[in-house]
């Protein structure tokens, strides 16, 4: 995405934009043709019944710094494990002309170590509806150049729907608990913090 300088997941292909197609399956043919007129439109992805966007980008920096984006949730579809085709690796970056960038990604080493999949990174989890706890461990890394941010800085922002009644959300740093249920929904973290937090949903 250009306006937001990292990837994003995408239901429409726009000419002259860059994506990455992941598939499921080794030696698949991807053919795209233009429609005249779209009969079979894709839809948002449905398969939430809550969910949460984070995204991070260095602090004080410019349009040419590279941020990054997770989705977490949870919903019917989902189980407590790696589910294909719900829970999303990491895509790619290629950092190596990047200046500025804050990286992040879901950690599922846990995964890795039980041989489930081959990537411990993900960008997208969703787990299993109605359960009491639900923790998201994520790992987060700063560029060590920066043109703006003297004190190693990263910006936080996410959007969220709306949680069932007696249901809480905290972003959980150093073992201290920060409400991400709030008006303001906006943090600021030093490059230290940002290396490992996580998001906890909770029954009261």
């Amino acid at each position: 995405s250009n306006a937001i300088p990292t990837h994003v997941p995408s239901t429409n292909l726009i000419p002259f934009s860059g994506y990455w197609i992941y598939s499921y399956e080794d030696n698949l043919l991807c053919k795209i043709s233009n429609k005249s007129i779209v009969v079979d439109p894709v839809q948002d992805d449905d398969s939430y019944s809550w969910k949460l966007n984070l995204y991070s980008k260095p602090y004080g920096s410019n349009e040419m710094a590279w941020g990054d984006y997770i989705e977490i949730g949870f919903g019917s579809e989902a189980t407590s494990g790696y589910d294909i085709a719900l829970d999303e690796f990491h895509i790619p970056m290629d950092i190596s002309g990047v200046l500025e960038y804050a990286r992040m990604y879901i950690d599922h080493s846990d995964w890795l170590a039980e041989g489930i999949v081959g990537e411990s990174q993900f960008y997208k989890d969703i787990k299993s509806e109605f359960e009491t706890v639900y923790v998201w461990d994520i790992v987060g890394e700063l560029s060590q150049q920066s043109s703006n941010n003297s004190l190693r800085e990263v910006e936080l922002v996410w959007e969220m729907d709306e949680l069932a009644q007696g249901y809480s959300i905290f972003l959980e740093i150093n073992g201290d608990r920060i409400n991400m249920d709030t008006e303001n929904k906006y943090i600021k973290l030093s490059s230290e913090e940002f290396s490992q937090i996580s998001v906890v949903v909770e029954l009261d």
